[in-house]
């Protein structure tokens, strides 16, 4: 493959399309593009792009990997270098604020937060992130991705026992907003809403003005499922937690994930202008996004950034039989001596660098660990002392937002219990109220439902209605009013 190209790839268990891009002067170019699929739904006649490019039924205990390595091999492409990308099935993705805005304390600090803040074995995913605008505030707002290391790394290891070095391994999602800036469908100083579905999930993105993310979201649902209806609800939740001034006037959309019909009831509810991007199909700009960003040499937001290197699994191999070839050859010529040397070497290293760690521990924190102490659990107590000083500094919640509504309204979700059984269809939030709407099990929830929203000192419900339907289920709408002074008493 010539230099000016780099082959794009999204993975889902469900398909794998793969988007050669050109890079001609400023200008990229989808050269080709292809698509595999399953054997099981070629031979059900699912995969009508057979004729087009995509690969047959020839050996039914062939794996999707396997049979893209086959149709790259025979379209040309050989040993390839690619830029992956995952479906949003395979990843989480969620908002963290850091206290550092310098790149090389977040890199040393954020497996700290995770593992604190979501309770999670850290040490089992890999990690990655994309800056959210922050303006002239303290720290740094991120978009964290998560992957599980023990997923991702044998997808890697098959793909280069096909031939192909995934040079990146990007969150889909993240892919796309590269996608959407290279290919100038955005008009600058607009902010915009963008949406696809794609292979089962729904994904959504808000930029602002500068065309830099404000809000990203991938949901997993069914195609049976109403989409319409859940896009609806996750637009307007999405709009609700903006200001007046990020308010998109615009949603753009890959066509292939939605009906006309779709669209038509998203552009009555929602009173956005809807209008399709170029590409009907969301997998190829998924693709098509990685492989601009490789061309351009512009970061990546890149899973095998996270202690996955080498890069290439056939380079690894390759630095492991040398290095393998020179320790023999060095044991053969050397073994007592050097082993002695080095023995020698390290015990004198060792207790030398713990001797400068204490030295450097005491100057820095200006007390002495331990004899026996772990000057590593030390450190990283003092960290967490350090960080809750800082937040107790700060209140993020500010009295009178709809951010400290969110937080009153969470907590009295919270005194129901986990057993409780409600259903929630829809929440808009602003500064002085609450209106939800959802279902109970039984009338006798309300109650329940009243004396946990009670509980909280500065809510009161203030309005119930309930819908009829030929369902079990208590369908209804209530208001719940947020008492602004803290004093002010319920009616």
């Amino acid at each position: 493959m010539a230099k000016n190209s780099c082959l794009g790839l999204h993975y889902n268990e469900s398909g794998i399309t793969a988007v050669q891009v050109e890079k001609r002067g400023s200008d990229f170019v989808v050269a080709e593009s292809f698509k595999v699929v399953p054997e099981a739904t070629v031979v059900e006649g699912v995969a009508a792009e057979a004729s087009a490019g995509t690969s047959g039924a020839e050996e039914p205990d062939r794996s999707l990997v396997e049979m893209f390595g086959q149709e790259s091999k025979r379209r040309g492409f050989g040993s390839s270098e690619l830029s992956l990308t995952l479906s949003g099935r395979y990843y989480q993705n969620q908002f963290h604020h850091s206290e550092f805005s310098d790149e090389k304390q977040l890199r040393q600090t954020i497996r700290f937060d995770v593992e604190d803040e979501f309770t999670v074995d850290v040490d089992s995913l890999a990690l990655c992130y994309q800056r959210l605008p922050m303006g002239e505030s303290a720290g740094s707002d991120l978009i964290l991705y998560t992957v599980e290391r023990d997923w991702l790394e044998p997808l890697l290891s098959e793909l280069d026992a096909g031939g192909c070095d995934a040079l990146t391994a990007w969150p889909d999602i993240a892919a796309w907003l590269s996608y959407l800036q290279k290919t100038e469908q955005l008009v600058p100083g607009e902010s915009v809403l963008v949406t696809a579905y794609c292979y089962g999930v729904l994904y959504i993105l808000l930029l602002d003005a500068e065309q830099k993310p404000i809000l990203a979201r991938s949901v997993v649902c069914s195609a049976g499922q109403d989409l319409s209806a859940l896009l609806i609800a996750e637009v307007q939740r999405s709009v609700d937690m903006l200001v007046d001034d990020q308010q998109p006037g615009r949603m753009l959309y890959h066509g292939s994930g939605f009906t006309s019909d779709q669209i038509g009831t998203i552009r009555q509810a929602t009173s956005l202008q809807c209008e399709p991007l170029k590409d009907d199909d969301a997998a190829v700009a998924f693709a098509a996004g990685a492989a601009m960003s490789n061309l351009s040499g512009h970061p990546a937001v890149d899973f095998r950034e996270d202690g996955m290197r080498p890069r290439s699994l056939t380079e690894s191999r390759g630095r492991a039989w040398y290095g393998l070839a020179a320790a023999v050859t060095l044991l053969m010529l050397t073994l007592l001596g050097v082993m002695k040397i080095h023995t020698t070497r390290y015990l004198g290293a060792k207790a030398a660098a713990d001797e400068q760690i204490r030295k450097a521990y005491v100057e820095v924190m200006g007390k002495k660990p331990g004899p026996s102490a772990s000057i590593v659990k030390h450190i990283r107590t003092e960290y967490k002392e350090l960080r809750a000083k800082t937040r107790a500094k700060v209140d993020r919640s500010i009295p009178d937002s709809a951010s400290h509504t969110m937080t009153l309204v969470m907590g009295a979700l919270a005194n129901l219990g986990e057993d409780f059984d409600l259903d929630v269809q829809s929440l808009r939030l602003k500064a002085e109220n609450v209106m939800l709407s959802g279902s109970f099990a039984n009338m006798a929830s309300q109650i329940k439902f009243d004396n946990a929203v009670n509980e909280v000192e500065q809510l009161k419900v203030e309005r119930w209605d309930f819908v009829d339907t030929e369902e079990s289920r208590q369908n209804f709408n209530t208001t719940i009013r947020v008492l602004l002074s803290g004093l002010e008493e319920a009616d």
